[in-house]
C-alpha cells in the first residue's frame, strides 16, 4: 500500500501544472491520505459534495495524462 501511495503521489505531483491545485489536494487527501470525505472536508472547509467532483475530475485529468504518457 506504501508503493501505491507513493506511486500516486509521485503521478499527481508530475501532473503538476496539468491538474488544478485544489483538484490535486482533494485527490491526494483521497487516495495518498486515505481520509474519508467528511474528514477532508473539516480539513479543508470544503463540502462533500464539491470535494467528490475535485476528486472525480482529478481523475478524469490523470487518466487522459497517464493514456498520453503510455502512448508517447
Amino acid at each position: 500500500a506504501a508503493d501505491e501511495q507513493a506511486m500516486w503521489r509521485e503521478g499527481i505531483e508530475g501532473a503538476g501544472g496539468e491538474v488544478r491545485p485544489d483538484q490535486r489536494e482533494a485527490f491526494l487527501l483521497k487516495y495518498v491520505e486515505e481520509l474519508g470525505y467528511d474528514e477532508m472536508s473539516e480539513i479543508t472547509g470544503v463540502g462533500v459534495s464539491a470535494l467528490k467532483m475535485r476528486v472525480m475530475r482529478a481523475c478524469d485529468r490523470l487518466r487522459i495524462l497517464l493514456k498520453e504518457v503510455h502512448s508517447a
